[in-house]
């Protein structure tokens, strides 16, 4: 069974910098939500401490940004086994990752050791037909997983906080400038972006860790690429 809801689109004819994340597309909050200014609840997760392990959940076809939030279908026997252990919990923490290749093909944990990834707060669970729960993820912050501590029923990946490097003054307003007349140019071009996208970026330049997330969230990217800005530290 699907690991995700959603799968990833064909990428967009027309291509263009984007300071750090690179492209993908997710199911994620609309965007006059995830895309006003969240400076304080940033400030937040990055001064809350993380604990050093983390049960690790893998997606195949989407994932969440920090202080993104997305709705995902469950039903891999790992994921689902996670779900049980932790039932009781209301505020249960895992670690994202994407794992690569099809959705039938097995997770081979080792190969997140080293990759950057999301530590995000499980909200809601729905539970579904077919042995499958719809889970609401909250991103929290980048996280970078150093060991893989336990693999069976679950992974459980031994992490720690991720650090971004600040941009250079001199080339971040040249940088945001692109994104954003690219971010014009796409939502003319493709449906699945909304009119208001470019308007909402605009009110997000003050942090431009954040202001890349966005543009990587509500652009119609694939995930393959969306996951390799999401390794990238280099605002």
């Amino acid at each position: 069974p699907p690991l995700s809801l959603g799968a990833a689109l064909p990428p967009p004819a027309l291509k263009f910098p984007v300071p750090r994340r690179c492209p993908g597309l997710q199911r994620a909050e609309s965007p006059a939500e995830s895309m006003m200014p969240k400076a304080h609840r940033k400030e937040d997760f990055l001064k809350s401490g993380l604990p050093p392990r983390l049960p690790l959940m893998a997606l195949r076809s989407t994932i969440v940004y920090p202080l993104g939030t997305i709705a995902v279908q469950m039903g891999a026997p790992e994921n689902m086994a996670l779900l049980r252990a932790y039932n009781d919990d209301p505020g249960l923490t895992v670690a994202l990752v994407v794992a690569g290749g099809e959705l039938d093909e097995p997770v081979d944990t080792s190969k997140f050791v080293g990759r950057v990834g999301v530590a995000a707060r499980v909200h809601e669970r729905i539970n579904l037909p077919g042995d499958t729960v719809q889970i609401t993820l909250q991103g929290l912050r980048r996280i970078v997983v150093e060991e893989i501590h336990q693999t069976d029923p679950f992974p459980i990946a031994g992490i720690r906080p991720a650090r971004d490097t600040p941009p250079g003054a001199n080339e971040l307003d040249d940088l945001i400038t692109r994104v954003i007349s690219a971010s014009e140019t796409l939502a003319d071009l493709i449906d699945r972006i909304p009119d208001e996208v470019p308007a909402i970026l605009k009110m997000n330049v003050s942090d431009p860790g954040r202001f890349a997330d966005l543009a990587a969230t509500n652009m119609n990217f694939r995930i393959q690429d969306k996951d390799g800005g999401l390794q990238s530290l280099d605002v």
